[in-house]
């Protein structure tokens, strides 16, 4: 079997110009670690859960990197009731009929387990103004995990719970031309 390297990120406090003795706002005081696998780092920040590292903490974590992540490449159409948009996407003056070209399809990240780290070695600095974390991915045999966009509410949704899209298009038609869609199609009292 071929060996995985392991990823040590190495964090100097005193470099960022951030006291180590300092207790408050741990929070804004802190680096935010965040294991990505595209060179997008907006898809890498939305999607990704980071891990938190505060000064003379050593930490040890296990990823898990086969997560499969679909978003909307449209995400506004789906808002119409459209979730499928690959029927309506002209690509190169043809339709595009492929489901996966609705989808943006990229690999995420999770830490599995995050411990504070067993080993003593001298690769591994340890100080007060230090924080370190070593980022290992054993072996995983499972299926990968996949997450998709869904969208259980629209705007198509909304007209439909308060009558339809027929009284929709009927106040319409009352509206512009002053008599109802029924009146117009058959030529008599609207009952």
């Amino acid at each position: 079997m071929e060996r995985r390297p392991d990823i040590l990120v190495v964090v100097n406090f005193t470099a960022l110009n951030i006291s180590a003795d300092s207790m408050a706002n741990r929070g804004t005081n802190s680096v935010q670690v965040m294991l990505g696998l595209t060179g997008d780092i907006d898809k890498v920040v939305r999607n990704t859960t980071p891990t938190t590292l505060i000064p003379g903490v050593n930490l040890v974590g296990i990823a898990d990197v086969f997560r499969i992540r679909q978003t909307y490449v449209k995400p506004e159409v789906s808002a119409f009731g459209l979730f499928n948009v690959s029927g309506l996407c002209i690509a190169g003056g043809k339709s595009l009929s492929s489901e996966s070209q609705s989808f943006n399809t990229f690999l995420t990240t999770h830490m599995v387990h995050v411990w504070t780290e067993p080993a003593v070695s001298p690769s591994i600095p340890r100080a007060d103004d230090m924080a370190t974390i070593r980022i290992i991915q054993p072996y995983d045999f499972s299926d990968w995990d996949g997450t998709r966009d869904t969208r259980t509410k629209s705007f198509v949704a909304g007209f439909a719970s308060l009558g339809g899209v027929w009284t929709l298009v009927d106040m319409f038609f009352r509206l512009l031309f002053g008599s109802f869609l029924m009146q117009i199609l058959f030529g008599g009292p609207y009952t």
